[in-house]
């Protein structure tokens, strides 16, 4: 199950929001951020994901409203990752984003509002689990190899290395989350 948070450009007609994710057998969880009629979450399974992107087409092209769907967050973002979303629908359009792809382009356009969101996200972690998922990473996400190299029993490496996504609630082992800690990674010097 993904979860995603949206953004429309205009108001969103719910009753057609609704019926287009759900002939598509897309959504289940949706919910619309309070007093606000142009965003709110949804989660979508799986195998479902390619359904949503005929809903975004569908809500573009016959309701004439464009939105765009964030993806790859961690839970409690907070405002960084709800002007992500307005960022993702001014960079991409109606489309399905990670907020990595958004922070990448934000950086190239010379804004770096991402270091203290990436600071808050990491930044309490113990040393000796951002050791081992930067040591993850760098093993090219093979834990055997990373435990070697950190000279330490594998099953500890996996405790260790659930207990930083769990406390980050970010799954490194996912291609554009990995990416948010590579950018901390980058950033913390």
């Amino acid at each position: 199950m993904k979860d995603f948070i949206f953004l429309a450009e205009k108001k969103i007609d719910k009753a057609a929001l609704t019926a287009v994710l759900q002939s598509e057998g897309v959504a289940t969880g949706l919910a619309f951020q309070p007093e606000s009629d142009t965003e709110g979450s949804v989660s979508v399974e799986e195998d479902r994901l390619i359904y949503l992107d005929k809903a975004i087409a569908t809500m573009r092209d016959v309701y004439g409203n464009k939105m765009a769907f964030l993806t790859s967050f961690p839970k409690g973002g907070g405002n960084y990752v709800t002007r992500c979303v307005k960022n993702a629908l001014e960079y991409y359009g109606a489309s399905i984003s990670h907020l990595s792809d958004v922070i990448f382009r934000e950086m190239a356009r010379g804004e770096f509002g991402c270091i203290p969101f990436l600071t808050a996200l990491f930044g309490r972690v113990e040393p000796e689990l951002i050791k081992t998922a930067e040591a993850y990473l760098d093993s090219g996400l093979d834990a055997c190899l990373a435990a070697k190299r950190l000279f330490m029993h594998r099953n500890t490496f996996n405790y260790r290395l659930k207990k930083f996504m769990r406390e980050t609630k970010i799954d490194i082992r996912n291609y554009h989350e990995a990416l948010l800690f590579e950018l901390y990674l980058s950033f913390r010097a």
